[in-house]
């Protein structure tokens, strides 16, 4: 019995290290609701929207908590965006409105107001972007006479009113992202390509962007990290066989040139960057891609999942999180590249004794420069336990009551800027 124990702790070991990404909800795959959008504004403060149900954390995703003031009492209720500015301003759209909280909006004494109403569920999709507590703009598709019309609307007043920019496109087009790279700058796309020069006041066709597959083109997502480099994601339509394809340009959507060779195994639902190297795009069958060089190669990351995956954030090239079908939520500390220690960017010396323990568990740290760190302490399943703020030192040490913790392996991994590091801790 005992050599299978430890058969079976080192089994979950490998595992762990070699999964990439951690899942946070235990529903999955129980659950036939889905999650649409995902929001953090910093690493503990997140939200997540869908159909029927919408949750936050304020704990890094280590706890989820519905909020149950936000408008949901009928089965065609579906919110397809989420958007905050900080821990506490945001807003949510769907098929019936727009809504606002001041206050965080999770759970009981969240409060949620509705700003726009909608008259009936004639928006076929909308996305929300944010610059301050006032100006936003929306991106949406309106059922008009049977057929669906991309429309923009911005606010300079917080979502107390909206007034349209943009109306155009009949006969089945439509809107399903937005991005501002400043300013001035902003994109939308759909099943065509949109851009303003003068912060969304007027938007004008971008008429070169590949036109291979025109007219079963379904853009999906945008992202921009300046005002001239920018990455597409999106899929078309054409029997025998589907496509996705990755679109990146670098003078601000003159020129788009193809990335990667034509996927064909499933579709891409949303892509982010959070600079001009690292990016992630996520989709179908449990797909999850990303690039540390711009886009020139893209490595899958293994999701553990095959289910839909339609939204991914990064608040840095470190912390991210991903939502889809089935309640689906996962989250990385580390880009999603995992392993016991990450010898290309090793930042210092994380030391853990004694080892194995059982009372007190000294956990100390050297770095080679002066920098932020955060320590994190894992079960064998890779549910996250505690994280600890370290402070912005060189040295640090930290002392761990191993009494509160069962008996069991654990993962205790020091974070910082410049990289990360992962040490096995055994409480006996």
């Amino acid at each position: 019995m005992k050599n299978f124990t430890i058969l079976l702790a080192i089994m979950l070991t490998v595992k762990l290290v070699s999964a990439q990404w951690i899942q946070q909800n235990t529903g999955y795959p129980t659950n036939n609701h889905n999650l649409s959008d995902i929001m953090f504004v910093d690493q503990f403060h997140g939200w997540c929207v869908g159909t029927e149900e919408n949750y936050g954390t304020i704990d890094g995703g280590n706890t989820w908590e519905s909020m149950p003031n936000l408008p949901h009492n009928t089965n065609y209720w579906v919110y397809n965006s989420v958007f905050f500015i900080d821990q506490y301003n945001g807003w949510v759209s769907g098929n019936y409105g727009i809504y606002h909280t001041n206050n965080g909006g999770i759970g009981s004494l969240g409060t949620w107001e509705e700003q726009l109403h909608y008259p009936g569920p004639h928006f076929l999709t909308n996305k929300l972007l944010f610059s301050d507590t006032l100006n936003g703009w929306l991106a949406c598709s309106v059922d008009f006479l049977g057929n669906y019309k991309a429309e923009i609307y911005k606010t300079e007043d917080g979502g107390l009113s909206w007034i349209q920019k943009f109306d155009g496109f009949l006969y089945g087009c439509f809107l399903n992202d937005i991005v501002f790279s400043d300013d001035l700058n902003g994109w939308a796309v759909g099943n065509k390509i949109v851009h303003s020069s003068d912060g969304g006041e007027t938007w004008d066709t971008i008429s070169n962007y590949p036109h291979d597959y025109y007219f079963s083109l379904r853009i999906t997502s945008i992202c921009f990290v300046d005002s001239l480099t920018g990455w597409t994601v999106g899929h078309t339509e054409l029997l025998p066989e589907n496509y996705s394809l990755i679109y990146h340009t670098s003078d601000g959507g003159d020129n788009w040139t193809i990335q990667g060779d034509t996927i064909k195994d499933y579709f891409l639902n949303d892509i982010t960057f959070t600079d001009i190297n690292n990016g992630w795009a996520v989709g179908t069958n449990g797909k999850i891609i990303h690039t540390s060089d711009g886009g020139q190669n893209w490595v899958p990351q293994e999701s553990g999942v095959s289910t839909n995956l339609r939204s991914v954030c990064f608040i840095d090239e470190n912390f991210g999180w991903i939502c889809g079908d089935s309640l689906i939520v996962l989250y990385t500390e580390n880009g999603g590249i995992v392993g016991l220690n990450d010898h290309s960017s090793i930042p210092g010396k994380l030391t853990i004794f004694p080892n194995p323990s059982k009372a007190t568990t000294k956990i100390s740290y050297e770095l080679r420069m002066k920098e932020q760190a955060t320590i994190s302490i894992r079960n064998i399943s890779g549910q996250l336990l505690r994280r600890i703020q370290a402070g912005n030192n060189k040295v640090g040490i930290y002392e761990l009551n191993s009494t509160e913790f069962a008996t069991g392996i654990y993962f205790i991994t020091l974070i910082t800027d410049t990289g990360i590091l992962t040490e096995k801790l055994i409480i006996e």
